[in-house]
């Protein structure tokens, strides 16, 4: 069995050459994006613990109690939006493998095990990532790379997504709630932030 790949995120905000009104994925709002969409949802106390640092702290059950009134209508609504999303964005850094000649196209780093954690045992996982694991770049523009990749082969790829089911499953031998999606398009940056390739993917027809 071969092991899924785990790749760091970078939580920072998209550079203004590819800034756009498409959410990233975080933290936070993966755990809504997760559970408007799997058919064995969370009990709402360990949502409440995830969003509240009141209620983590609350000492007593009267607390809880008062709180938890409070904050399902938040939940709810989180939820709510959170369905009517299907799109967004996450950034994850990478490094480039030696140049194939073959394939005109640098290894990219990532690929169909490929999966991204974050807290609280939540994860991203890509439907298609075996697509995007060369970053093709003709072999004169290649070349003119040498003196940056001397300095430093890691990339990011702002990847772009869109969400479909999720469940809980084992990544890397680990549990987590993984949330499902599939990549539309990857735009690859030099370490610089300067773009070097961009991969447009077909729809997801399913």
């Amino acid at each position: 069995m071969k092991k899924s790949l785990l790749i760091s995120v970078f939580i920072f905000s998209i550079s203004s050459a590819f800034a756009s009104d498409i959410e990233r994925i975080t933290d936070e709002n993966i755990v809504f994006a997760y559970e408007s969409r799997t058919k064995i949802p969370t009990d709402q106390t360990k949502l409440a613990k995830l969003i509240s640092r009141e209620y983590r702290r609350a000492s007593d059950e009267f607390t809880k109690r008062r709180l938890m009134k409070d904050l399902k209508p938040v939940i709810k609504t989180r939820l709510e939006e959170a369905k009517s999303k299907n799109t967004y964005i996450v950034r994850v850094g990478s490094k480039l493998g030696e140049y194939d000649f073959k394939k005109k196209s640098f290894p990219s780093g990532l690929d169909a095990q490929t999966f991204i954690p974050f807290d609280n045992r939540y994860a991203l996982q890509f439907s298609n990532a075996e697509y995007i694991t060369d970053v093709p770049i003709p072999e004169s523009e290649a070349e003119k790379l040498s003196s940056l990749l001397q300095r430093s082969r890691r990339i990011t790829a702002v990847i772009y997504i869109t969400l479909a089911e999720s469940q809980e499953k084992e990544l890397g031998y680990r549990s987590y709630k993984v949330l499902n999606s599939h990549i539309s398009k990857v735009k690859f940056l030099d370490r610089d932030g300067d773009h070097l390739s961009t991969i447009v993917l077909p729809s997801n027809k399913n």
